[in-house]
């Protein structure tokens, strides 16, 4: 797969600017993604819901970078109850992010067949957000795909997303960023 197909991954998307912030999200990171909802079983993986297709759409899907986000930090910026979040936490959904980059599509019987990289993970701190926030979504190589063939790609990619996060933990069982010298 090229860096082509998620050019916007190689820079820092700062809202203070390139250099600011921890940088580009490496592969070797784990990402936790926040599910929230009614409880499930024991060991309930994601539901589609839970990874918000407008969203994924608009590479906005919201993840923590668990190398540089506190437990305090989740709880204060992610979960944010005041925000007339009427849905409790569940827990946190964590993936490798080579392993979110590694998903795949192919558009099946087109001559010559398409394919490319599913998702780009991307470094991406507005004002407001936390240092550690990362997000992501479908790569720049679905946009010349007519709109048929994105929608059944993007039922496998998030088939694909579910089995890849596996199960919902319990914030208790999430290594967190030990306490960071610049908290915000």
């Amino acid at each position: 797969m090229s860096t082509g197909d998620c050019s916007r991954e190689l820079f820092s998307q700062h809202f203070l600017g390139p250099s600011a912030g921890h940088g580009p999200v490496h592969n070797e990171e784990i990402l936790g993604l926040a599910v929230f909802g009614v409880l499930r079983d024991a060991c309930a993986g994601l539901i589609p819901s839970d990874l918000q297709s407008k969203r994924l759409r608009r590479s906005e899907l919201s993840v923590a970078r668990l190398k540089y986000t506190t437990r305090a930090i989740f709880l204060d910026k992610v979960v944010r109850p005041e925000d007339g979040n009427k849905r409790g936490l569940l827990g946190i959904a964590t993936a490798l992010t080579q392993d979110i980059r590694g998903l795949t599509y192919v558009v099946e019987g087109v001559i010559p067949k398409k394919s490319g990289r599913a998702l780009c993970v991307l470094d991406i701190v507005v004002e407001g957000d936390y240092e550690g926030h990362a997000a992501f979504g479908y790569s720049e190589s679905m946009e010349p795909l007519k709109d048929g063939q994105k929608s059944r790609i993007r039922l496998v990619i998030q088939n694909d997303l579910i089995r890849l996060f596996g199960c919902v933990k319990d914030i208790d069982k999430i290594d967190f960023a030990p306490s960071l010298s610049n908290e915000d």
